[in-house]
């Protein structure tokens, strides 16, 4: 009786948190201070890192362009991800960035934890998140921290 009790708590708390869609807007301006250099390319994709129970899911597709160096390389990257957070108040986002704006003109990889973190709402209503960044990404690579603007809804 007490397990069957605890599952079917368990199983409302799972479709209670599944109920809400997550709409996240990325508004990203990239900049890649190289000279002798015409263009610079990236491939971007968004993920909310689990602490508990399973491993990144994803919130993006692959964001894949190329910039001309000096230009405005102002772009948005939008996806959604369903309510699976039942045991986290926050979504911790992180993009993970490969680009060739380096000296060597290789591919580096770039882990960059976005703050502040992503509130979950309570509610059964969709939420929707905007984020803003302009990040320089000349020789960055391994894991930075970037603090934005976030907007939410």
């Amino acid at each position: 009786m007490r397990a069957s009790v605890l599952f079917f708590y368990f199983l409302c708390l799972a479709l209670n948190a599944s109920a809400t869609e997550y709409h996240f807007d990325f508004y990203l301006d990239l900049k890649c201070n190289l000279e002798n250099r015409e263009d610079f390319g990236v491939n971007i994709q968004f993920f909310d890192y689990d602490v508990v129970l399973n491993g990144p899911d994803q919130i993006t597709d692959q964001y894949i362009n190329t910039f001309p160096i000096g230009k405005r390389s102002f772009f948005k990257v939008i996806g959604s991800i369903s309510g699976d957070e039942w045991l986290s108040n926050y979504f911790d986002v992180r993009m993970t960035l490969y680009h060739n704006c380096n000296n060597k003109k290789d591919e580096s990889l770039v882990e960059v934890t976005l703050e502040p973190l992503f509130e979950i709402s309570n509610d059964k209503l969709d939420k929707y998140y905007l984020y803003e960044m302009a990040l320089d990404i000349t020789n960055l690579e391994g894991h930075s921290t970037y603090k934005g603007q976030l907007v939410e809804s």
